[in-house]
């Protein structure tokens, strides 16, 4: 990619990343050098866990980078439909409601 700036990231190394920049008070300092790039390709998500901090600081660069950066997420989890993955969580699929409002 020519003249984009990339920055590849395996995800629990951005996490680790998020929570010393944060334990520095440099948070905000390195969420706006990530705001800086066209991409940012974050690699393993969903192989390790980790703390709801963490998951917190993940959602934070993801939501700035909403409209403004593109992201490529990979993974080795299967894929399965939002349907499934929603039962599993317990919550009701979305149209459930709707369903039974009609009849």
């Amino acid at each position: 990619m020519q003249g984009k700036r990339v920055r590849f990231f395996s995800v629990t190394a951005l996490v680790t990343q998020l929570l010393e920049a944060r334990e520095d008070r440099q948070l905000e300092r390195f969420l706006k050098r990530l705001e800086k790039q066209h991409l940012i390709i974050l690699d393993e998500f969903g192989y390790v866990p980790f703390s709801k901090a963490g998951a917190e600081l993940l959602f934070e660069v993801v939501s700035r980078a909403y409209e403004r950066t593109s992201l490529i997420l990979t993974t080795n989890l299967p894929f399965k439909p939002h349907a499934v993955q929603s039962r599993e969580l317990g919550a009701r699929e979305p149209w459930s409601s709707l369903a039974n409002n009609a009849a």
